[in-house]
């Protein structure tokens, strides 16, 4: 009774889930019985035998997706005319590093196979499925809190994007159910309504970070005041994951007048600006050169020339120039001094 009890929580329950895990073993074309131990150690011996976890996987294996079979169908290993030896172990396919795409009609419209409710699976971008009647950002959410939900592994990088504002509601619910905060060292929040990062930093480990990108795009909303945009910064420079990062990077696409004077107190950053006005670029480079805190700091600006930049800085500081890319201030009092390289965007 404890079996049937388990095994009729998880297909009743949690269908979906179960199937987005079997999609990707069968994907890896994992041996079943190692799959299998991955499943017994993430949901207990007790959730499902190894006959029915093999019944669901060999239909999977085949491209049957539907949770809806009666189990008295015959199984195609039973017919003697498909030959497929799971069990040779040169076949587990065991990545460290590998990605998961899910894509829909929309991306692939080339695809007549590919229908308006269907989701295409790609891994490694080379191992193509197509997965009936089912949504492709909530397939890549579920898949996404399954790893997430990994108590002991920390995360090489995690990239977010918010393009809907409803599914980003639900996105924020999830993370509201984790129980620990995501490990992970690479993190990077592109925004589209200006508040993003509030919503997810909340939930990063801030001791294992070591990289944070935001890049505020913020094309879906009206642009702010600059006090309000000057608090929204303020708050992102004083978060403990901006903090301990190794590196960090801002990048500003609206026409705003970048508060830069929050960013004085660290000694690395980039910063990367769409539009900004000429007077405002020159004052921060100044502050940069007469800073003893600086150490290395990027800047870019699209709206700006820094070729005539570099002219009004040789009117202020003795610039030398070694090429036409390659700039040295001397330091004051001081053998040192600073090197200004110019790159092409």
């Amino acid at each position: 009774m404890l079996f049937i009890s388990a095994m009729t929580h998880i297909l009743q329950y949690s269908p979906r889930q179960f199937r987005d895990l079997l999609i990707l073993e069968t994907i890896h074309e994992v041996p079943v019985f190692h799959a299998y131990q991955k499943f017994v150690r993430t949901f207990g011996e007790d959730s499902m035998s190894y006959q029915d976890y093999e019944f669901w996987y060999m239909r999977f294996l085949r491209g049957d997706y539907s949770m809806d079979y009666d189990r008295k169908t015959r199984l195609w290993l039973d017919d003697g005319t498909q030959k497929l030896d799971l069990r040779r172990p040169d076949r587990v396919a065991e990545f460290e590093h590998f990605s998961v795409l899910y894509d829909s009609k929309a991306t692939w419209s080339m695809l007549e196979e590919l229908k308006d409710d269907d989701c295409l699976v790609r891994v490694h971008r080379h191992r193509d499925k197509i997965v009936p009647k089912a949504i492709h950002w909530e397939m890549a959410m579920y898949n996404m809190f399954f790893a997430l939900k990994n108590q002991k592994q920390v995360l090489e990088e995690i990239s977010i994007e918010n393009k809907s504002l409803s599914n980003f509601e639900e996105f924020e619910t999830r993370l509201k159910c984790l129980k620990r905060k995501i490990r992970v060292k690479k993190v990077k929040i592109v925004t589209h309504y200006s508040n993003e990062e509030s919503m997810i930093l909340p939930y990063i480990d801030p001791e294992t970070i070591e990289e944070l990108e935001i890049e505020m795009k913020d094309w879906k909303v009206e642009l702010k005041s600059p006090v309000e945009n000057k608090e929204r910064i303020r708050k992102i420079v004083e978060t403990e994951h901006w903090k301990k990062a190794e590196n960090r990077t801002l990048r500003c696409h609206s026409k705003i007048d970048f508060p830069f004077e929050l960013l004085m107190g660290f000694p690395k950053f980039n910063l990367g600006l769409g539009h900004s006005k000429e007077i405002l670029i020159l004052r921060m480079v100044k502050s940069l050169l007469t800073s003893p805190v600086q150490q290395c700091v990027q800047l870019s600006c699209s709206s700006v020339s820094w070729e005539r930049l570099m002219c009004l800085l040789e009117k202020e500081f003795n610039v030398i120039k070694i090429n036409s890319f390659f700039f040295r201030i001397p330091i004051p009092n001081s053998q040192q001094f600073f090197e200004i390289m110019l790159q092409t965007q």
